[in-house]
């Protein structure tokens, strides 16, 4: 098991986020269709907050991965160069968070057929953190 861990300050996604470029640049377009249904600015920070933390969380994970399993595989691996928008966090019908992972790390990641992710996202009124649990 791997393990990643974020802790990030609401306020600076929430100037970052009036960027449209960064947005576009960190979030996937299904993370961007979810935060258009939130109803406060609060709300909206909050939520590209945690995205942004589980994305952290996601890259320490997968890196320890790399780390310890890479070496062990066959074949010439090396790790992918993948943008922040191809981790996604979603919000599955209950409103839990998921992980999925597309473009170049979805790509990636088939060299790791059994893999599994779990995450978990907090906050208070001005911090937010993620932590990610990377089975593989």
């Amino acid at each position: 098991m791997f393990i990643g861990i974020d802790l990030i300050e609401i306020h600076r996604i929430a100037s970052a986020i009036n960027n449209q470029r960064f947005v576009a640049r960190v979030y996937s377009q299904a993370e961007q269709d979810q935060a258009v249904a939130l109803t406060s600015e609060r709300r909206v920070a909050e939520y590209y907050a945690g995205r942004f933390a589980a994305k952290e969380a996601a890259f320490k994970a997968l890196s320890a991965l790399y780390e310890e399993r890479l070496p062990d595989l066959p074949g010439d691996h090396h790790a992918p160069p993948f943008a922040f928008n191809e981790i996604q966090t979603l919000a599955n019908a209950s409103g839990l968070p998921h992980l999925s992972f597309n473009g170049d790390l979805f790509e990636w990641l088939k060299v790791f057929p059994r893999i599994h992710t779990q995450v978990s996202i907090s906050h208070t009124r001005s911090l937010c953190t993620a932590i990610v649990l990377l089975h593989a």
